[in-house]
């Protein structure tokens, strides 16, 4: 049985780094011709929400995988790999900062189906 499970975090993982991934993509091309910095950032809010619904279990895990799928688009649209890097950063503080201060504030595992218990 705990084989299985490894299989299916390893799909997990590898389907929220792929989401994030393509999410951050989109959002790039999005501002193509104004640099590659978006006004909006969706991944980062989809990540969050993930990891607050279910999955608190895989959450360093998800932010390693969405750090190298970020660090991996970021070198391949030509950024520099310390361009990379802080971007990468950045975006992993925002994911853990939003995702402890939700939890400090509305417990460990908010109920995202109702908005008023999120504070």
């Amino acid at each position: 049985m705990r084989g299985g499970r490894v299989i299916g975090d390893g799909a997990r993982l590898l389907a929220v780094a792929l989401l994030f991934g393509a999410l951050a993509y989109l959002g790039i091309e999005g501002t193509r011709g104004e640099g590659h910095v978006p006004l909006l950032w969706l991944p980062n809010g989809l990540i969050a929400g993930w990891l607050l619904r279910d999955g608190a279990r895989l959450a360093q895990l998800a932010l390693v995988a969405c750090g190298l799928a970020s660090f991996a688009l970021s070198l391949g649209l030509g950024d520099a790999p310390g361009v990379a890097a802080a971007l990468m950063l950045a975006n992993l503080a925002e994911i853990a900062g939003t995702v402890a201060v939700l939890r400090a504030g509305c417990g460990p595992r908010p109920d995202m189906e109702r908005p008023r218990t999120l504070g």
